[in-house]
């Protein structure tokens, strides 16, 4: 796939998680963006988990008003590297994901 496909690809996930997302499950968004976008082989399953919940922690930061410092602190992830994800620069590490999936769990603001 392309940079400027994967780009696209991106930013459209963005959107989606921004908008109907707040109100499905990870599950739900997944298959509707496999269907939808026919993203079944270009994105694997924790690109498009990465994408959606660094959504959810902009959404999170915003509604608490937290700096990029104390939702890195609240993470446990540096604040550089928590700018590369929140940027789609790169995708979560498994451990980065993991953290990043509890923390959003356990807040549930976008409901």
């Amino acid at each position: 796939m392309s940079l400027e496909d994967q780009d696209y690809i991106m930013r459209q996930i963005q959107l989606f998680a921004k908008g109907i997302g707040k109100f499905l499950d990870i599950f739900s968004i997944k298959e509707i963006l496999k269907s939808e976008y026919s993203i079944k082989d270009e994105m694997t399953d924790r690109e498009i988990e990465s994408i959606v919940y660094m959504v959810r922690i902009e959404e999170i930061q915003a509604a608490r008003s937290l700096t990029a410092e104390e939702m890195s602190r609240e993470l446990g992830i540096d604040p550089e590297r928590l700018t590369v994800l929140l940027n789609n620069e790169e995708i979560a590490k498994e451990v980065e994901l993991s953290r990043i999936i509890e923390y959003v769990e356990d807040k549930q603001v976008w409901l």
